[in-house]
């Protein structure tokens, strides 16, 4: 498996407040299109690194997965794997799912609320 640079990923992700999504190697991927998923919730403690298992991250390194980030209203950071979904519906169910507060629609550049029913 290829060494993941924690540090450098943290170093990139913090220099996008407003939120950004990384390959694995700490690149930013190219050409995506639709809509962004997170598939879990990892809140940072802003002192500390992102704890994300290596179970976690050699699951989801077999699939395409990505890492995002963003900051909510308080300041509170997140540091998620996320997943791209093509089309709105699956997008917005996989968002239920995973018990998200919103998905991150890619050509539009915004966030989409996840109502509760």
């Amino acid at each position: 498996m290829k060494k993941i640079d924690f540090v450098k990923i943290m170093e990139t992700l913090r220099k996008h407040e407003d939120g950004i999504t990384l390959n694995w190697d700490g690149t930013v991927p190219i050409g995506l299109k639709g809509y962004m998923v997170s598939i879990t919730n990892n809140v940072l403690d802003s002192a500390k690194s992102p704890i994300l298992t290596m179970d976690n991250i050699s699951k989801n390194i077999a699939c395409k997965s990505y890492i995002g980030y963003w900051k909510d209203e308080t300041g509170k950071e997140y540091v998620d794997i996320s997943i791209n979904i093509k089309d709105f519906p699956t997008a917005y169910n996989m968002g239920k799912i995973f018990n998200q507060q919103a998905i991150y629609w890619l050509d539009g550049n915004q966030c989409i609320e996840i109502k509760e029913e």
